[in-house]
C-alpha cells in the first residue's frame, strides 16, 4: 500500500481471507499433525497469487501481474515460457514457482529476476520508495513468531504423548 501511494498507483485489495484458510492453512496444519514438513508458500502461490489473484486481475482488465519474486522468464522460439533461475543463487525462488502453468507465466511478469538484493535496494532507495530498508522475510508469514507448535495448539490440536517409533515400531 505505501509502495502503491508513493508511486500514485491505485491500490486494491482482494479479500482471499477463506480461500487462504482453506487452501494453504488448514492443509499445512494437517501436514505437520501426521509429521510432515509443508511448504506453505507453494500452496499459497498456486491457489492464491497464480490463481484466484491473476483470475480476478484478468477480469478487471489487466494483461499481466508482477511479483518480486527472484526468478526469470524466457520465451523459447515456440513461444513457451520458461521458468529460469534469478541472476543469483543467493535468492533464487524459481522453487516456489516450479508449478505455474504456461497461461500463468505468459501473465507474470518478473521485473527484479535479473537484480540482485542489494541492487533492488539501492534503487528502491534512490527512488525513495518506502519499504527499501524492511527486512527480508524468510519464514510463514501466517506464523508471526515461527512457533508452529503454538500455532497449531491455538487451533484446537492437542499433542498426544508417546514414543518415537521407527517404521517397525520399535521405540528410537
Amino acid at each position: 500500500r505505501r509502495v502503491a501511494e508513493h508511486l500514485g498507483i491505485n491500490f486494491r485489495v482482494f479479500d482471499f481471507k477463506d480461500r487462504f484458510e482453506k487452501s494453504v492453512i488448514t492443509p499445512f496444519v494437517n501436514e505437520y499433525i501426521i509429521g510432515r514438513t509443508p511448504n506453505p508458500c507453494i500452496e499459497c502461490n498456486k491457489q492464491l497469487k497464480f490463481e484466484a489473484f491473476l483470475l480476478k486481475a484478468l477480469s478487471l482488465g489487466f494483461d499481466y501481474i508482477a511479483t518480486g519474486h527472484y526468478a526469470q522468464l524466457e520465451q523459447d522460439e515456440n513461444g513457451r515460457i520458461k521458468l529460469k533461475k534469478a541472476c543469483t543463487d543467493a535468492k533464487d525462488q524459481t522453487y516456489v514457482l516450479y508449478n505455474l502453468t504456461q497461461h500463468q507465466l505468459k501473465h507474470l511478469l518478473l521485473p527484479i529476476g535479473n537484480m540482485e538484493k542489494q541492487k533492488v535496494r539501492e534503487y528502491a532507495k534512490e527512488k525513495g520508495i518506502p519499504v527499501f530498508n524492511k527486512p527480508d522475510s524468510q519464514e510463514i508469514c501466517f506464523i508471526k513468531d515461527n512457533d508452529y507448535a503454538r500455532f497449531i495448539t491455538n487451533r484446537g490440536y492437542i499433542a498426544k504423548s508417546g514414543n518415537f517409533v521407527d517404521l517397525n515400531g520399535n521405540i528410537l
